[in-house]
């Protein structure tokens, strides 16, 4: 995005799977720390900056009970722990409190199930409770406040 001529913003939904994977995907050891994720977002800002692009950032959703069903006879493999919804809240305390970007969307809040808030609210899980379904999406987008685009 940075290469493309006439772009004046980017929005940035990075995260989840630098969480969720290790250990799960891809072997234990590649686990990311909350720093790593923050310093890996502060790249982009600067670099984004760098060619007077706005930056917006967005939380990370929850991801509690997440799969990826690789069909019979393989068993589904899950993505959540303790340890991971750490990082995960520790950065989205980071995005949502740091300043850094140029604006901040709370996906994690439009998502999230209120009354269990480390899983998707049902009526926007696409069925892995990982990835949001149409309805999600269409939450995700009107979480964005078109305001951000004024003026630059």
């Amino acid at each position: 995005m940075l290469a493309q001529a006439g772009v004046k913003y980017v929005i940035v939904g990075l995260g989840i799977n630098d969480l969720a994977f290790p250990g799960s995907l891809t072997a234990a050891t590649e686990s990311i720390e909350t720093e790593n994720i923050i310093s890996g977002y502060r790249q982009l800002i600067a670099r984004a900056h760098q060619r007077g692009i706005r930056i917006i950032g967005t939380t990370n959703p929850p991801f509690e009970n997440s799969f990826l069903d690789l069909g019979r006879p393989t068993p589904p493999i899950t993505f959540y722990t303790r340890e991971k919804e750490s990082v995960r809240q520790k950065v989205n305390a980071w995005i949502l409190s740091s300043g850094e970007f140029d604006g901040v969307v709370d996906l994690d809040a439009v998502l999230r199930d209120p009354s269990h808030p480390t899983q998707l609210l049902p009526i926007y899980d696409s069925g892995d409770h990982l990835h949001p379904n149409n309805a999600g999406a269409r939450a995700e987008a009107d979480a964005i406040p078109l305001t951000m685009f004024e003026g630059h």
